[in-house]
C-alpha cells in the first residue's frame, strides 16, 4: 500500500481526477485538503492556493494514476509524490485491496 499526494490548483479539477482514479478502481479513497504553497516556477517565486490530494492506493497502481493525472492535470509539471507507507490496519488494508482489484 502506498499513498500518493497530488497539488491541483482548485477544487473543481482535483475532484474530476478523483473521481476518474475511484472509478476506474486505482484509488481505494481520496482526501482533500486545501493548502496554500510557496514555490519557484521558472524564475518567479510562486505563492498559491489549492487543493492537495492523499490517495489510498497499491504500491502497483503508480504507474496508472501518474498517467491519469497527467493527462488530466492543467498544470505542465504537476506534483505527484508516492509516500510508502509501513504499518496499516489490517481491516483497512483488507477492504483497501478489494477496492482497488
Amino acid at each position: 500500500m502506498i499513498q500518493i499526494y497530488i497539488q491541483y490548483p482548485d477544487k473543481k479539477i482535483a475532484k474530476k481526477i478523483s473521481k476518474v482514479l475511484l472509478d476506474e478502481k486505482l484509488a481505494a479513497c481520496v482526501d482533500l485538503f486545501e493548502h496554500e504553497n510557496m514555490y519557484w516556477w521558472q524564475g518567479e517565486m510562486k505563492n498559491e492556493k489549492g487543493i492537495a490530494c492523499l490517495v489510498a492506493t497499491r504500491k502497483d497502481n503508480y504507474a496508472k494514476i501518474e498517467k491519469v493525472v497527467t493527462r488530466l492535470h492543467p498544470d505542465e509539471v504537476p506534483c505527484i509524490l508516492e509516500w510508502p507507507v509501513g504499518n496499516v490496519f489490517t481491516p483497512y488494508k483488507e477492504w483497501l485491496y478489494e477496492e482497488t482489484k
